[in-house]
């Protein structure tokens, strides 16, 4: 990141580990080997990294202050969720001051959000927020001057969390399919929700793809051939 910016950088050559040289904007060296144990992030020098938003952050003026001891279903739909994946700063036009943040939350580890005890008094919650945890956000964000460090805004107009119960409708030659029937929509044009959400990207035009991915680890199977091919089993799942 250079001045806020979020950049990737060029691939390294494997021959030295050092970038390619005049082949575009970006001219670094690259960081020493740092021992996994150091709890820090470590760029390399011209280089600078902060942080714009965390997992529970409050999204809205009346969202609850992210408490780990005490997580529920409905805290964790008013705050940041979980496990970042794709990730991009859109901004507004030509506005170099303001734009909005799109996050993928993928999926959840229980063992590492709660602790044990609340785990076996509170099972309810724990799914409920764990459930709450996925999806994506959208968020505004906004900065003093271009170059400068991005802050999130709470209560901004776009901030919004869709989560594994957001309801989505169907549209386009899908909409209505045998396939999308279930017994909660037998006409095959809502869905319930959205999971694992990995890969993303956004258009030249501004809007986001979403891409979902594991879904076995959710449902318990009925025990057909097909179903194992696909890894879904017959036992209960640590989420149910």
């Amino acid at each position: 990141m250079i001045g806020g910016q979020v950049a990737q950088a060029p691939e390294a050559l494997a021959d030295n580990g050092r970038p390619p040289r005049g082949g575009g904007k970006l001219d670094f060296e690259p960081i020493a080997p740092v021992m996994r144990t150091v709890d820090d992030v470590t760029v390399p020098a011209g280089y600078d990294w902060g942080t714009i938003i965390r997992w529970g952050d409050p999204l809205f003026a009346d969202s609850p202050e992210f408490d780990i001891r005490h997580q529920t279903g409905a805290s964790a739909a008013a705050q940041f969720g979980y496990n970042n994946d794709y990730l991009n700063i859109i901004s507004d036009g030509g506005n170099d001051r303001r734009g909005y943040l799109v996050s993928h939350h993928e999926y959840t580890n229980e063992y590492i959000m709660f602790s044990p005890e609340y785990i076996a008094s509170n099972p309810q919650d724990v799914v409920d927020a764990g459930i709450q945890s996925h999806g994506l956000s959208i968020v505004d964000l906004e900065r003093a001057e271009k170059g400068g460090k991005w802050d999130y805004v709470r209560g901004g107009r776009r901030n919004r969390r869709i989560t594994g119960t957001t309801p989505f409708r169907v549209t386009g030659p899908a909409a209505g399919s045998d396939l999308l029937k279930t017994v909660e929509d037998p006409t095959g044009t809502r869905v319930l929700g959205t999971l694992n959400n990995c890969a993303g990207g956004t258009t030249p035009w501004g809007t986001v793809l979403s891409g979902e991915e594991n879904f076995n680890q959710y449902f318990v199977g009925r025990g057909t051939p097909e179903e194992a091919r696909y890894g879904i089993g017959t036992k209960p799942t640590s989420r149910g």
